[in-house]
């Protein structure tokens, strides 16, 4: 489906309109999605590998996808919530946004995984509208327990706000939970899809965030490869610094990496201290992209120069592309559209020592809801769970997957 830009409405959860197209063409996706095998370009089977993965990945003595799935099994948690976009453990609870502007902080209440929740901030008057792929996208903790980070799209122009609050009451100028400290960063939004919109705390207490290109198909204005566009990167905020631009940045700005389309969600393993990029595709393909800890400064994820590992025919115009012949990171795994996928939803490596799970990332797509993995060679493995809309999967306080769906939560257990 095209929007008026002619971009796909699919590639960022929230979009009303894929649910009116899903309706229609479910039993077609079920049929694909079971039936088909094609994962990568010119290959076939569930690999889809293109890329060999940094070794830190297999972290413990995980070497493969061997995994007994029959062990898992999906649980729903009984809590409250209207269409949660982002998880963020915070100490021993979460913290978890809802599209419309809220943030709440869920406690373990009990030996059953059940929550407590406590609304921490409501932001809906700054939030606004949820149209098209607006609203609150983002959070994340900071490792103090003392304030938190949201990215939304703000009501009266759409643009991006990255914003910290106080979490602790009893922090330092806080006056209570959910005070508002400061805005770090505004970005400009031409279009209302493709914001990206999550937030991570790096290993190096920087707060790392991924931006769309500002949507339209085929990054119209060339942003993504732009050093002077927060668009279409990977950008490290110093969250303690006046300015938030760390003093070991590239070209000393807020841009870290550039090339990407549409971060929907960005994770680092706690282990290796890898960042793992999930970027949404154009028409053709979805790709997982892998940065080593200590590397990945000034570096390239290739968007709009290719989608995927192919050259991309619709880029923006180039006047200006950088000309620094900078590094590129090319996609560990990609998927292609042809068995009803649509839009990735990342994801992270599971660090839970329990879990048939551990040292796998985990991930699915909105359209078909399987969860997968991927294992440290680069092979992909679908797990035999399903569910509807997958917006997001985010480690829960114990390193355990959640699985985001419109309606709440899901945890898959061991």
């Amino acid at each position: 489906m095209m929007s008026a830009q002619g971009d796909r409405t699919s590639e960022f959860h929230p979009v009303t309109r894929l649910r009116q197209f899903l309706l229609v063409v479910a039993a077609i996706l079920l049929i694909a999605s079971a039936c088909s095998n094609t994962d990568g370009p010119g290959q076939t089977g569930t690999s889809g590998s293109v890329a060999e993965l940094p070794d830190s990945f297999s972290g413990t003595e995980t070497t493969q996808v061997a995994v007994d799935f029959d062990q898992l099994s999906l649980t729903e948690i009984d809590v409250d919530l209207d269409y949660p976009t982002d998880v963020s453990p915070s100490g021993a609870s979460l913290l978890v946004t809802e599209r419309s502007g809220r943030v709440s902080m869920l406690t373990p209440s009990g030996p059953t995984g059940g929550y407590e929740a406590n609304e921490v901030l409501d932001i809906t008057a700054e939030v606004g509208s949820t149209e098209s792929e607006r609203g609150l996208l983002g959070v994340a903790a900071h490792p103090d327990g003392e304030r938190f980070f949201v990215n939304y799209t703000r009501a009266q122009d759409g643009a991006t706000v990255v914003a910290e609050y106080s979490l602790d009451p009893d922090g330092p100028d806080s006056g209570h939970a959910g005070s508002h400290i400061r805005d770090l960063l505004v970005i400009e939004q031409p279009f209302g899809n493709h914001n990206g919109g999550d937030l991570v705390m790096g290993p190096d207490a920087m707060l790392y965030v991924g931006t769309g290109d500002g949507g339209g198909a085929g990054d119209p204005d060339g942003r993504a490869q732009n050093l002077d566009s927060n668009l279409g990167k990977i950008l490290r905020l110093d969250p303690d610094s006046d300015d938030a631009i760390p003093a070991d940045n590239p070209n000393g700005s807020h841009v870290w990496m550039r090339g990407a389309r549409n971060p929907w969600r960005i994770s680092f393993d706690e282990l290796s201290g890898d960042l793992w990029v999930a970027d949404v595709g154009q028409g053709r393909w979805e790709e997982i992209n892998v940065i080593p800890a200590g590397s990945g400064s000034g570096s390239d994820l290739g968007w709009d120069r290719l989608e995927g590992l192919e050259d991309f025919d619709g880029a923006g115009p180039t006047a200006d592309w950088p000309d620094d012949n900078a590094r590129r990171i090319d996609p560990v795994h990609v998927y292609s559209h042809d068995d009803g996928r649509c839009s990735i939803s990342g994801g992270y490596v599971v660090r839970a020592e329990e879990n048939p799970l551990n040292g796998l990332y985990v991930y699915s797509d909105y359209c078909d809801g399987r969860i997968r993995v991927l294992g440290p060679d680069g092979a992909a493995a679908d797990t035999g769970q399903q569910v509807d809309e997958v917006i997001s999967i985010n480690a829960d306080e114990q390193g355990n997957p959640l699985v985001l769906t419109p309606t709440g939560l899901l945890r898959i257990n061991p």
